[in-house]
């Protein structure tokens, strides 16, 4: 019997985008840190409207629809220095299973590229996400070297 790890334990998590890259070492390009120099983020102006690449870090709970393993809850610890992450993920499902890896990726001003690896060789996950005001909502796929393809969808809250 195949040991199932797909996004069975993952991250369904991080934010959407419409389409999934495929990578094996996703780069971006990088933007620019500001867009208008003299634009600072206020009370009624976010850093989203002055054009700077967000700061993610944190520690972060979600919930994340699997293909596979249908509702789960996708927690997050990222790391950022300018606009690359890293950090650690997981998943839980009601069912017991779950899954957990590192998490590297770039950061641009409205999107989140990143790379979800897992414990089998050549398994891993790619994630698009899109940055909203008040929540990361995301998309992720599998590399199709994982033992059961996996795909899905997460939400994860900001205000943690």
């Amino acid at each position: 019997m195949a040991r199932r790890v797909g996004l069975v334990g993952w991250w369904g998590m991080f934010f959407a985008a419409a389409a999934i890259l495929g990578f094996g070492g996703l780069t971006l390009a990088q933007e620019n840190q500001l867009s208008d120099a003299s634009c600072q983020p206020t009370q009624n102006r976010s850093f989203l409207q002055c054009g700077r690449i967000p700061d993610i870090s944190g520690n972060y709970t979600g919930s994340l629809t699997d293909a596979d393993s249908g509702r789960g809850t996708i927690t997050l610890t990222i790391e950022q220095k300018g606009t690359h992450i890293t950090g650690l993920w997981g998943t839980s499902y009601p069912n017991g299973e779950g899954n957990s890896g590192a998490l590297t990726g770039t950061v641009s001003k409205k999107a989140v590229h990143a790379k979800l690896t897992t414990r089998i060789a050549h398994c891993f996950y790619t994630v698009l996400v899109s940055i909203g005001p008040d929540s990361f909502q995301g998309t992720f796929a599998d590399s199709r070297r994982c033992p059961v393809e996996d795909s899905g969808t997460f939400t994860i809250p900001r205000s943690q």
